[in-house]
């Protein structure tokens, strides 16, 4: 098969990890500030009302939880 640069792999030739999926979630979720990976589920205020939030344990970044 020849590769174009410029459009991406089709899903069965990405490289998978052998890791299950809740191991991966948790290897991703890191402070973009400080890179620490101790994060503490908290509660937020925000225009559309109180949202779920994650908060560094070791700079106090608070970051709306996305998973």
């Amino acid at each position: 098969m020849r590769h174009d640069p410029d459009t991406a792999p089709a899903l069965g030739e990405v490289p998978w990890p052998e890791q299950s999926l809740h191991d991966l979630e948790m290897l991703a979720l890191c402070c973009p500030e400080c890179g620490n990976n101790e994060l503490v589920e908290t509660s937020i205020i925000t225009d559309q009302g109180r949202e779920t939030a994650l908060e560094c344990d070791h700079c106090g970044e608070v970051c709306p939880d996305v998973r």
